[in-house]
This record gives C-alpha cells, structure tokens and sequence, in this order.
C-alpha cells in the first residue's frame, strides 16, 4: 500500500484528474484542516487507512452558503484518528465494509445521506459517531454496525428518515432533537440509550435485544408509536418519564425486566397486550382513552407499589375487564397491607395508628377468609371448618354436663347445620324456637354467628370475580 501524508490528501480531494483513490495508508502528521469548498465533487476511496492526528472538513469562507453538492464515499477503509466536518454541507457521506471508527464527529450545517453500513457478519473494533447541530434533509441510515465499545450521540439534530437496523451498541444517546418523519429502530442490541428532550413523528422500536435501560425523557410522540416484540427479561428495561404520545401508542409482544413510566400522558388509544415483565411501575400518568391491559403478565408482583397495582386496576375497570380488574383487586389489597404496616410503624399519632390498625384489621379477615376476594373454594372451607370449632364450644359450653351418645351426636349434627343459618339466633340444640338461656353461651354463639356472616359474604363475593 501507498504511504502519504496529509498534504498529499489535501491535494488529491481538490484534484480534478482522479476522484477514486484506493490503496493508500494516510498519515496525518499534524492536524489537518481541508477546506470543503475547494475540494471536487465527488471522491470516493477504497481500501485506505487514516491514522495520526484529526481530520477537519470545514467551510473555511464563512460568508459563502455552500450547497448540499459534495459526496464523499469510503469503502473497506480505517479510521484510526478522529474526523471532524464542521460548519459545512454534504450531498452525500458514505461510509461502507470498515473495521474501525475511531471517532467521527459531524456538525455538518446540511447533509442529504448520511449511510453507514457493513456487512452483515462483520464484527468490528470500535464504533465512536457523534452528530452535533446537524441536519439531515433526506435519509440517516446506521446499519449492521457490531461492536462492543462503540456509542452513537446525536445533540441538537434535525432528521427526516432515521433507521438504525441490526446494530450492536454500546450506548445510544439522543438529545434536543427532532425527528420529522420517521425513527425506526430495528433488530438492534444495545446496553444503555437516553433519548430526551426530542421530538417524534412516527416512532418504531421493534425486536430488539436489550442489555440494559432505554430511558425515554421529556420526549414528544407526535404520530403513531410501536414498542413490540422487544426482549431481555434478565436486562431489559424501558423507563419512561415525563413524555407525551399524541397518537396511538402499541407496547405490545414485549419480553422485558422491567417497565417504568411516570408523570407520562397518553392522548389516544394505547396497547399493553401480550406483555411479559418481571417489575413494573405506573404512576401520575393519564390515559385520555382507555388502555388495554391484556394478557399483561407481571413475573415479581409483589415489589409493585400499591399505587401501581391501583392505577393498574383503574384503567382495566375502564377497559371492562372484570377478570383482571379483581385479581390486581386482590393484590392491591395484600400490597396495601404491607404498606400499612409500615405506616403504623412510622406514625406518631396515636389516632392514626388506631385508624390505621382497623383498616389492616380488615384486609387480614379477607385475607384470611379468600385471598381478598378471589379464591372461593378456599372461603367455603374457612366456612366450614371454623365454624364447626366455634360451634363445638358453644355446644360444650351448653351441654358440659351430659354425656355424649349416639342420640347426642344426631342432635349436635342437627344443631351444627342450624348454627350455619346466619339469621336465626334461636337455640339449635332444642326444637322449641327458644332463645339460649346461658349467658356464657351466648358468647360463642354471637362469635360463630359474626364468623358465619362475614364468610358467606366472602364467598358471594369470590363466586361474583366474574362480574362488576
């Protein structure tokens, strides 16, 4: 290979003999400055290597509005020093079949293309792209880009077609930007992304491999979002915050860790179906239409908020599903219980922890009774059982002193399935309707007939799960 300075590259891109170089090692002893407007049209290089010191392209005459006309093109080449287009317009930048980007840094005022693509096997070393103030008048395409170290920055940029396609990054960054048309972020592995404070028309973010956080901030969905078929349930994350989705948002088909959104609006229909995670957060976020939460699968209940858990339960009452409705019902009310007992512990006011152990008092009998209202086989058995005990002492307490026989045992069978009728406060061990006349058997009497009460009431509750 060919081995030439940075002077001879400035001299070959304002020659007008050839525009196709290849071959050729560049070492760029000290930084070098090219002035965008003297060099030829179209250059186009294969099978070069840049190494040394930076590379600025740049408008060096400030007063000349240069037009987007310029297209540079490197094939099968390495970029082991960093390049820089600064304060100036390309038609085209193409960069294709690399092993090594060091670092590229374009804050070009205007640029039609910019495509970056590589094979779709190839794996590279290093993958360093920032963009700052750029605009993007036509299309940005980064594609088959696999590394391990490599980030992508984009600060205060203006984007019509945007796709990132079958990448492996490190780390995604997005600020101040706009999106005009469409983002499409496809069949991608990425560790870390922060996309904040930009602007979306038609966003899709569809199977994907998550290693880590996708942290979408004071963002505004303008149009259509899709987020499906995403996964990583051990890494995976999406953590939403403070951003607004003016069209129709889908979040569906999604196999994740964990999904956050807070302080969040939702202007239009929204999915959540068919969605698999192991913790979720929902909080201060509005729905203006209902959400469907179907087939919504949350793996680690039990470290959800009661808040969640209850806005949770609200959007699914909006949505008319009565079966999902009860069961975060439930789980609403054993998270609630936990969340009480932490308060009482930290409460000072002796009317407040009064206020607060009665209320706990009754999530434990429901608890107790049918798992808050869902399990109604296990109401009948509490039911039965317990008050079967307690009917056993009212019978003891009446009866200590006979024996017990055969035409006893017909009597207390007879006197158990009376002492089951909630309503009847007559004596179910005589045939008279009589009231009992022990006043301490009345004690277990009253006891049994409140237990009775409260778990056929479970039970009508469990059998209704079904319903509204």
């Amino acid at each position: 290979m060919i081995e030439l300075d940075g002077n001879d590259l400035n001299e070959m891109l304002i020659s007008t003999r050839e525009i196709e170089y290849s071959n050729i090692n560049f070492n760029i002893e000290t930084p070098l400055n090219i002035d965008i407007n003297k060099i030829t049209l179209k250059n186009k290089f294969i099978n070069c290597k840049f190494k040394g010191h930076q590379i600025d392209f740049l408008n060096l005459n400030i007063a000349h509005q240069e037009n987007e006309i310029h297209i540079l093109n490197f094939e099968n080449c390495d970029f082991d020093n960093e390049i820089f287009f600064k304060d100036c317009s390309l038609q085209e930048l193409k960069i294709s079949k690399f092993q090594n980007i060091n670092k590229f840094h374009i804050a070009c005022k205007k640029i039609s293309y910019l495509i970056i693509e590589n094979d779709e096997k190839a794996i590279i070393e290093d993958f360093n792209l920032t963009l700052h103030n750029c605009e993007v008048t036509k299309e940005l395409s980064l594609r088959n880009i696999k590394t391990n170290t490599g980030y992508v920055d984009f600060i205060s940029c203006n984007l019509n077609l945007f796709t990132i396609f079958n990448c492996k990054i490190e780390r995604l960054d997005i600020s101040k930007s706009t999106f005009n048309k469409t983002f499409e972020f496809h069949k991608n592995e990425i560790s870390e992304s922060y996309i904040k404070n930009c602007n979306f028309s038609k966003f899709y973010f569809i199977k994907n491999n998550l290693n880590g956080c996708i942290n979408l901030k004071y963002n505004n969905f303008n149009e259509t979002t899709l987020v499906e078929k995403n996964e990583n349930d051990i890494r995976g994350e999406f953590n939403i915050v403070s951003c607004d989705f003016n069209k129709y948002t889908y979040f569906n088909n999604n196999n994740l860790f964990r999904i956050i959104i807070d302080t969040s609006k939702f202007a239009e229909t929204t999915s959540f179906q068919d969605v698999n995670i192991d913790e979720f957060k929902l909080d201060k976020t509005i729905f203006e239409k209902t959400p469907f939460f179907d087939d919504f699968s949350i793996k680690m209940i039990d470290r959800c908020t009661y808040r969640t858990i209850r806005n949770l339960k609200q959007q699914l009452l909006r949505a008319d599903n009565s079966i999902d409705y009860n069961f975060y019902r439930a789980i609403e009310h054993t998270i609630y219980k936990k969340h009480l007992k932490t308060k009482i512990n930290k409460s000072t006011s002796k009317v407040d922890k009064t206020r607060l152990k009665r209320d706990l008092i009754i999530l434990k009998i429901n608890d107790f009774f049918s798992d808050n209202g869902v399990n109604w086989a296990k109401a009948i058995k509490r039911t039965l059982f317990f008050s079967f005990l307690i009917y056993v002492v009212f019978y003891i307490s009446y009866n200590f002193q006979h024996s017990f026989d055969l035409k006893s045992f017909n009597k207390f069978t007879v006197g158990y399935f009376k002492f089951l009728l909630v309503t009847d406060y007559h004596n179910p061990l005589i045939e008279e309707k009589k009231h009992i006349d022990l006043w301490y058997a009345w004690i277990p009497f009253i006891i049994g007939k409140i237990f009775i009460g409260i778990g056929i009431y479970e039970i009508i509750v469990s059998f209704r799960k079904f319903k509204k």
